[in-house]
């Protein structure tokens, strides 16, 4: 797998997990807390991190085809570019989002 291919599927991970925990903030909302979801929300915090931190080693061996991807996408919703990596990410993961699947992903 190359780089690009493994920035892609961890940009799909990203999305998958702030999905699981935007659902699980408006259950929370709805429900009242519960220390196992708020819990689940801090361990995908976690992992969100740690996914993002790869994805910038990585493109780091992509440098051209990230600052294409940048200005492409900056172009495209006029964001600053310290928000462009994020829009990258959920952008190239909405395609894995429409899966079929829904729920929770934990």
């Amino acid at each position: 797998m190359d780089a690009l291919q493994q920035i892609r599927e961890l940009q799909g991970q990203v999305h998958h997990l702030a999905r699981s925990n935007a659902e699980l903030e408006a259950y929370l909302l709805e429900n009242g807390h519960d220390p196992e979801l708020r819990a689940a929300i801090g361990e995908n915090i976690v992992a969100i991190a740690r996914r993002q931190a790869i994805i910038e080693d990585l493109q780091k061996l992509v440098p051209g085809e990230r600052a294409k991807e940048h200005e492409i996408m900056g172009r495209q919703t006029g964001a600053p570019v310290e928000d462009v990596d994020m829009q990258m990410a959920c952008a190239a993961s909405n395609e894995a989002a429409n899966d079929g699947t829904g729920g929770l992903f934990l």
